[in-house]
C-alpha cells in the first residue's frame, strides 16, 4: 500500500511482504495480512504498536503496549481532534504520556519526528507502564454485551 510505497521511496529499496531489513537496532519486518489470532500475538510481542485502523486501535490497547495510533486523515484536520482527545483522555488515566503525545502527534502530522522517536526509545520503561496502566483501566468496564443489559434492565 501507500505506505509501504513511502518506505520504498525513503529507503530507495523495493520491499514486499515477507521481507525484511536491518538498519542498526531497528528491524524492519514487511508483513502480509494475518488472521486475527496472529495478528494479536504480533501485537503483543512487539515494544511499540504502530496502528491504524480502529479494529487494530482497539486490539492494541488489549495488547498492553506502547502504541503509536496513525488515524485516518479527515477534512479540517478533525482526526487531529480525535488524536488529542485520546491522548488526553488516556493522560488522565495513566499520567501525563508527554512522549507518547508527541510522538503520536508528529507522526500523524507528517513532520520529522526523529527526535520525539529517541524521546520515546529513552522513556521505553515508562510509556510500558504508561500503557499497561491505561489497559488496566480499559478493563475494568463490563464489556459492551453486559453494559447493554444493564442499560435495558435499568431502561424497564
Amino acid at each position: 500500500g501507500r505506505i509501504l510505497t513511502s518506505i520504498n521511496a525513503v529507503l530507495t529499496t523495493q520491499l514486499k511482504a515477507g521481507d525484511q531489513l536491518q538498519l542498526g537496532v531497528l528491524r524492519l519486518v514487511v508483513l502480509p495480512f494475518l488472521h486475527q489470532d496472529d495478528y494479536d500475538r504480533l501485537l503483543w510481542s512487539c515494544d511499540v504498536n504502530f496502528v491504524r485502523g480502529e479494529d487494530s486501535f482497539v486490539r492494541a490497547h488489549w495488547a498492553g503496549k506502547p502504541m503509536v495510533w496513525q488515524i485516518y486523515p479527515q477534512d479540517d484536520d478533525i482526526h487531529l481532534v480525535k488524536l488529542d482527545a485520546w491522548l488526553a483522555q488516556q493522560a488522565q488515566i495513566s499520567g501525563p504520556a508527554l512522549t507518547a503525545a508527541a510522538l503520536t502527534q508528529a507522526w500523524n502530522t507528517q513532520v520529522d519526528c526523529a527526535a520525539e522517536w529517541q524521546q520515546a526509545i529513552t522513556d521505553q520503561r515508562c510509556w510500558q507502564q504508561q500503557s499497561q496502566a491505561w489497559t488496566k483501566h480499559l478493563n475494568s468496564f463490563d464489556d459492551l454485551a453486559s453494559q447493554l443489559v444493564y442499560f435495558g434492565q435499568k431502561s424497564l
